[in-house]
């Protein structure tokens, strides 16, 4: 790709299907080749990243629920978690997460997007841990949100009513 601001040429992948007489357009830093002919025709869509991203994206977690001031949820939680890519970047390409402890979730799903939500109904404690990728392949390092849950009021037991005191 040319570069009129700096007056260079870099040098990208090699198209995967050599074509000519195609349909091209630029979109947000990506090149679409469409259709064209390598000697027959070609109904083929390939898309192309030209600039270069090397900035990972940038995960954030948010509870659907406020634990009490020990940390502890009383009631299922949802985690909602949205990645963002950098001005310019190559944009979110996905999130990957799982999670050990009282909700283990392995192996890792992986989910297509920059946003999803993961549901934590098991009692106890549990990890997620998570992280996205960019359509460049930059991982993010992968971040934790503990859950601690317990849904189980506490339960008393009275003995008799008998006018004495009883350690229980």
């Amino acid at each position: 790709t040319y570069d009129p601001a700096s007056d260079t040429w870099t040098t990208k992948p090699v198209m995967p299907t050599n074509r000519y007489g195609l349909a091209a357009a630029t979109i947000d830093g990506q090149l679409y080749a469409v259709n064209g002919s390598n000697g027959n025709y070609l109904s083929t869509l390939e898309v192309f990243q030209l600039t270069t991203d090397t900035t990972s994206p940038v995960t954030t977690s948010s509870p659907s629920a406020t634990p009490n001031a020990n940390n502890w949820y009383n009631q299922n939680v949802t985690i909602n978690l949205s990645a963002t890519d950098e001005a310019g970047g190559s944009g979110v390409k996905q999130i990957t997460y799982s999670a050990t402890g009282a909700q283990a979730i392995s192996p890792p799903v992986t989910v297509a997007g920059a946003s999803t939500s993961v549901l934590i109904s098991t009692e106890g404690t549990t990890t997620l841990s998570y992280f996205a990728t960019d359509n460049a392949n930059n991982p993010e390092t992968a971040q934790t949100f503990t859950i601690r849950l317990d849904k189980t009021a506490p339960n008393i037991i009275c003995g008799a009513a008998d006018g004495q005191w009883h350690a229980v």
